[in-house]
C-alpha cells in the first residue's frame, strides 16, 4: 500500500503536463522552422536574358532594375547575358534557363528568328515571357504576355532616319 498516494498522483500529472508542453514546443518550433524554410524555398525566381555586353552602359542599368525589382517583392532575381553576342548562345541560355522552371523570364530579343523557337519552347513549358528592348514586332507570335522598350524594330528606325536626312 502507498503511504503517499496524493503525492504519486500530483507527479503522474506533472509528468504528463511535462510531456505536453515539450511536445507542444517542439510541435511548435517545428512548424516555425518549416515556415521559415518553406517561404526561403518557395521564393519566386525570375531570371533576364539580354543580349548586350556587360561592359555596355545600358545593360548594367537594365540589370540593376530587374534585381531592385526582384528585392521589392522578396523574389530571386539572376541575370544572364551572352558576351560574344551570338544569337545560338544566347538561344541556349534560354532554353537552359527555361528548363529550371523559372517564374518568369525577361529576354531581350534582338533576332526573333533565332531566339523564336528556344521563346516558344519557354512558353509551351509554362514560364511566363515578357520580351524587353527589341523585337516588339515578334514578341506577340512567340508567345510573350508582353513587350517592354523599343516602339520600332531597327528595320523602321533606319527607314525613318535615312528619310529624315
Amino acid at each position: 500500500m502507498c503511504l503517499y498516494p496524493d503525492l504519486i498522483i500530483n507527479i503522474y500529472i506533472l509528468t504528463k503536463l511535462t510531456n505536453k508542453r515539450e511536445i507542444m514546443k517542439k510541435l511548435i518550433l517545428s512548424i516555425a522552422a518549416l515556415a521559415l524554410f518553406a517561404t526561403s524555398a518557395f521564393a519566386e525566381r525570375y531570371v533576364m536574358i539580354t543580349h548586350g555586353e556587360g561592359k555596355d552602359p545600358f545593360w548594367p542599368v537594365v540589370q540593376k532594375g530587374g534585381e531592385d525589382a526582384a528585392r521589392a517583392i522578396g523574389a530571386d532575381f539572376e541575370y544572364i547575358y551572352n558576351p560574344s553576342a551570338d544569337m545560338a548562345d544566347m538561344a541556349s541560355s534560354i532554353q537552359a534557363a527555361a528548363a529550371t522552371q523559372p517564374d518568369g523570364m525577361v529576354i531581350s530579343l534582338p533576332d526573333p528568328d533565332a531566339l523564336g523557337p528556344a521563346i516558344k519552347a519557354a512558353v509551351a513549358a509554362g514560364v511566363p515571357v515578357i520580351t524587353m528592348n527589341s523585337g516588339l514586332e515578334s514578341s506577340a507570335s512567340l508567345g510573350a504576355l508582353m513587350h517592354v522598350g523599343h516602339l520600332y524594330d531597327s528595320r523602321s528606325i533606319q527607314h525613318s532616319s535615312c528619310r529624315q536626312m
